[in-house]
C-alpha cells in the first residue's frame, strides 16, 4: 500500500516542520508582534467609529433637518 506510506511520510514531515517552527524564537517574537499589532488596529478602529455617530444616540435637535 504506497498510499498508506506517502501518507505516514507526509504527516511525520508535518509533525517534524511543526516541531521546528515552534522551537524558533523568531516564531514566538513574530505572533507576539502579530498580536499586539491587530490589538492596536482594532483598538483605535473601534476609538475612530464610536463616536457620536450612532443614530440612536442622537436626538432630534441635533439631526440635521431633511436627512432621516
Amino acid at each position: 500500500m504506497v498510499f498508506f506510506d506517502f501518507l505516514g511520510f507526509f504527516f511525520f514531515l508535518l509533525k517534524e516542520v511543526i516541531f521546528f517552527v515552534l522551537s524558533t524564537p523568531y516564531f514566538w517574537l513574530t505572533l507576539l508582534a502579530l498580536i499586539a499589532v491587530t490589538t492596536i488596529l482594532v483598538k483605535w478602529r473601534h476609538s475612530k467609529t464610536s463616536g457620536d455617530t450612532n443614530e440612536k444616540e442622537r436626538t432630534e435637535k441635533d439631526k440635521i433637518p431633511g436627512h432621516a
